[in-house]
C-alpha cells in the first residue's frame, strides 16, 4: 500500500486537535473525523506513524492478524509534534510534498520530515 501524505498530515492534525490528554482512540474515531479517507488509508497512516516513532499507539499482531493492527491511539510523540509543527503550515507542506513526489515519487516519513525541515528553513532564509 502506498503512504498517503495528505492522510498522514490530516491524521496528525486530528489527533492533536481532538484527542484529549489521557484519553485513547480507536481507528473508528479518526474514520469519523476524516471521511475523505478510507479506513485502510487511515489505519496504514497510523501504523507507519507508529513504526516511525511519531505516534504512541498500542498494536496487536498474532494468529489471524497478518500485519500489526492499531488497537488504541494514545498521542503524538515528541517527534510527531515536531514533524507536525513543521508541516502544519500549508505552504511548507505543499512545497515538501511537491518536492518529494517530483524528485523521488515517494519517500519514508523520516525523509519527508527532513525535506519539510529544509523547506521551512529555506522559507525562513536560514
Amino acid at each position: 500500500m502506498k503512504l498517503n501524505y495528505d492522510c498522514v498530515r490530516d491524521v496528525m492534525l486530528a489527533i492533536e486537535d481532538n484527542l484529549e490528554f489521557g484519553n485513547e482512540w480507536t481507528i473508528n474515531n479518526l474514520v469519523e473525523l476524516l471521511p475523505d479517507y478510507t479506513e485502510n488509508e487511515i489505519h496504514y497512516a497510523c501504523l507507519k506513524l507508529h513504526e516511525g516513532g511519531y505516534l504512541n499507539a498500542l498494536t496487536a499482531q498474532g494468529f489471524g492478524i497478518a500485519p500489526p493492527m492499531i488497537v488504541r491511539i494514545q498521542d503524538l510523540t515528541f517527534d510527531g509534534h515536531e514533524l507536525l509543527g513543521t508541516i502544519r503550515p500549508q505552504s511548507v507542506y505543499e512545497k515538501t510534498k511537491k518536492k518529494v513526489l517530483k524528485e523521488l515519487g515517494s519517500a519514508s516519513l523520516s525523509i519527508f520530515s527532513s525535506v519539510a525541515s529544509s523547506v521551512a528553513k529555506s522559507m525562513l532564509g536560514l
